[in-house]
């Protein structure tokens, strides 16, 4: 079981996050920690990770080319580079790192199919791997698998052993490519499954507001047959008034055509007053009695027409309160035909999805038929790809001695050119002015070997002593014929000593300022330190 578990830098898709899903899910006790600046991703990567996994997350705030020193050496487990293919540290990165990882460790690098001009993820890993046993795989970018450590897991040394045979390698690779292709497809159908069920979702809401329209209008259709009946009634009322006033109507005309009879023989009998005085106040009296009728019979039509013209009132808002009501239901007869049609909608969209649902598990078959096909078709293509790729690894080897020839020839040209250059005062005729990238690239070999020559012509630094000190660096092919160059681009960097004389790692601890300019240390010290009165072992 791992220990600890390192990603290196930030990208989508980190590594970082699947370390901690699986970790978290086999319940191991596992550091999982990610080392990335919080401007290049690093903030949203371990934000992630935090919110599901933060007893098993950690960062590191800092660049991947300086971070190695806060760990110590033999403590990673799975180291996990998420560079891009094209950046320029990326060696420099897997370099320093490598003295961390443990014996049980294997380093993990992506994008070894890219091989572009600028990425250097291929090319390191060819070299890589005349060092360590390694395990590649080809989907995608690629992915590379260092087996750095010489007391491997079981079941990676039970790998490892088999790789070589091509049928084996074969099996492994198609086993990881059809798990990832299943993973794809899972994903495909959850996004499906979960439209599907949206749409579901929205038809009950849909049917929901239908029944609850409906409720709403049987309720407004019992609210107007109420009214209707309070308008029937109203319309009786006015009926018998109209009877009423008619009845009076009639009392009065009567009542007037008595009073013309009484004028009438009041007339005539002027002329006998005198006569029939007696007759006259009764007269009188009965006038008198009469016109006290006719006001009380005055009064009561005049209280009948104030009623009439109450009831008339309420009669014609009872008919306003009618056609609103009307027109209320008319909106919300509309409100329901929109709604039914809103529903119709949902159902042919529904029916659709279906068909496209049963036509994608057609296409799924049909896939499927053709995978096994190119599958076995593969297998073919494997076989021939074997023998190809043993005449590439020797074709490669070859090429890589010609372009080291063919470099070393370019550099005594260019030397040749300047010397004629500065002996005839102008340039030969069609020699041409190298591009400012190659410029740069001069100036900065010049200024390195500039460098080296300054340590190797130091008395702080002992190349004895220094490949006696560190067998790795005497092992190492590259380096045991020139150990300046390796302690001038790593060694100082990693805390080791030039010489008894010189304490790298505490001159870098004692001296922050020059720890920030990412100096080589001696070097600082030769140039600058002495005449600043630094300590070589502060």
């Amino acid at each position: 079981m791992p220990q600890r578990c390192v990603t290196l830098g930030a990208r989508k898709g980190s590594p970082h996050l699947a370390f901690c899903q699986g970790v978290g899910r086999l319940g191991l006790d596992v550091e999982c920690l990610l080392v990335a600046r919080e401007n290049e991703g690093g903030a949203e990567i371990h934000a992630m990770a935090d919110r599901r996994y933060a007893d098993l997350a950690s960062r590191l705030n800092v660049e991947p080319l300086r971070g190695f020193r806060q760990l110590e050496r033999g403590s990673i487990d799975i180291l996990a580079v998420d560079m891009a293919p094209d950046d320029e540290d990326l060696e420099d990165v897997i370099e320093r790192w490598l003295s961390r990882v443990s014996e049980r460790g294997v380093v993990l690098i992506p994008g070894i199919n890219r091989r572009e001009p600028g990425c250097v993820a291929h090319d390191h890993f060819t070299k890589l791997q005349a060092a360590y046993r390694s395990l590649t795989f080809h989907q995608g970018d690629g992915l590379g698998v260092l087996l750095v450590g010489e007391q491997l897991p079981e079941l990676l040394e039970t790998l490892a052993s088999r790789w070589n045979v091509p049928a084996a390698a074969r099996t492994v690779r198609e086993v990881f490519a059809r798990l990832g292709r299943a993973c794809v497809d899972q994903a495909l159908a959850d996004a499906q499954t979960a439209r599907l069920h949206s749409v579901k979702e929205r038809l009950e809401t849909v049917e929901q507001e239908r029944l609850d329209r409906v409720a709403l209008l049987a309720q407004l259709q019992t609210q107007i047959k109420e009214r209707d009946e309070d308008l029937a009634s109203l319309e009786s009322d006015k009926l018998h008034l109209a009877e009423e006033n008619a009845d009076s109507q009639r009392t009065i005309q009567t009542l007037q055509v008595e009073l013309g009879q009484l004028r009438a023989e009041l007339a005539e009998k002027d002329s006998a007053c005198q006569k029939a005085e007696q007759r006259c106040r009764e007269l009188e009296t009965t006038m008198i009695e009469r016109d006290a009728l006719i006001a009380e019979k005055d009064a009561n039509i005049q209280t009948r027409f104030q009623e009439l013209a109450t009831m008339t009132n309420i009669a014609e808002e009872a008919d306003r309160q009618q056609d609103y009501f009307k027109r209320k239901a008319e909106t919300y007869n509309q409100r329901n035909e929109d709604k039914k049609a809103e529903l119709k909608q949902f159902r042919r969209t529904y029916a659709k999805l279906q068909r496209e649902l049963d036509t994608r598990s057609e296409e799924a078959s049909s896939f499927k038929a053709k995978i096994e096909k190119l599958e076995q078709e593969l297998e073919k293509r494997d076989k021939s790809l074997a023998d190809r790729f043993d005449e590439l690894g020797s074709l490669t080897a070859v090429l890589e001695e010609r372009e080291r020839e063919l470099a070393d020839l370019k550099d005594e040209g260019s030397s040749q050119v300047v010397r004629a250059s500065k002996f005839f005062g102008a340039r030969p005729h069609g020699i041409r002015l190298k591009t400012t990238n190659r410029k740069d690239q001069e100036r900065k070999r010049r200024k390195q070997k500039e460098a080296l020559a300054e340590l190797e012509a130091s008395e702080w630094f002992d190349s004895l002593w220094y490949l006696k000190q560190y067998p790795d660096i005497a092992s190492n092919t590259r380096y045991s014929t020139n150990p300046a160059l390796h302690y001038l681009k790593f060694g100082g960097f990693e805390g080791r000593d030039p010489s008894p004389y010189f304490d790298s790692a505490g001159y870098l601890e004692a001296y922050p300022d020059v720890a920030m300019t990412e100096i080589n240390p001696l070097l600082h010290f030769i140039r600058d330190g002495i005449k600043e009165g630094r300590s070589p072992r502060p």
